[in-house]
């Protein structure tokens, strides 16, 4: 756990003192990593006399319900994380996949969520690979076909892969060949991604709670 600590201290910090502009993406490092310094410097304590955070207070959306009830039974109070908790990796990679327009970042339970102005979760990412998009069913096969999976755990949510990979063993291909599969590959996140923002925007919920 001190090595971890460490890790992270002196990652921040690297970020942090950069002489430039920090881009997008260190920006998204930086964010995940504070949270995660929060969470090294506590105290452990018995879960008894500690709260549970309530996601609800940060994101008051009623279409969070479902996802939120199914996120809570893996909260570990005295880790404050989530028993699949995503990688800090992966959220960024949620972080810096998401649309351009005005969004919310968040952690509810300890998983990192992303939500459209009215607070209502469209994506969210878990494990170290793993990213989940809520798109209308009318987008349902065509996610499919793009390797999208329907993941029924949590509700109905489009789960793809984070990053590329081949779909079945073959030759490492030629640097430049694999720059453009993973570059073609982001592209394709950050289409459904905008997809799943533009359908949470329309989906008739688009009214936080009172």
């Amino acid at each position: 756990m001190a090595e971890c600590f460490q890790s992270i201290l002196g990652h921040l910090s690297t970020v942090r003192y950069s002489r430039l502009e920090p881009s997008i993406s260190q920006k998204d490092e930086i964010f995940v990593l504070r949270r995660l310094l929060s969470i090294f410097r506590g105290k452990p304590s018995p879960s008894s006399s500690l709260p549970i955070p309530d996601p609800f207070s940060e994101l008051p959306h009623p279409g969070n319900q479902e996802l939120f009830t199914a996120f809570k039974p893996f909260y570990s109070p005295e880790l404050q994380l989530g028993s699949y908790n995503a990688h800090p990796e992966v959220a960024v990679r949620l972080y810096e996949l998401a649309p351009a327009d005005k969004i919310i970042r968040a952690n509810a339970y300890g998983f990192p969520v992303v939500a459209n102005p009215q607070g209502l979760v469209f994506a969210w990412a878990k494990g170290r690979w793993t990213i989940l998009i809520k798109l209308g069913k009318d987008h349902h096969e065509a996610a499919r076909i793009a390797e999208g999976r329907l993941n029924a755990e949590y509700g109905e949510w489009i789960e793809f892969p984070a990053w590329w990979s081949p779909s079945r063993p073959e030759p490492t291909p030629e640097p430049s060949v694999l720059e453009m599969k993973k570059s073609e590959w982001s592209d394709r996140l950050r289409h459904w991604m905008q997809v799943g923002y533009n359908d949470s925007l329309k989906s008739g919920q688009g009214t936080p709670a009172e």
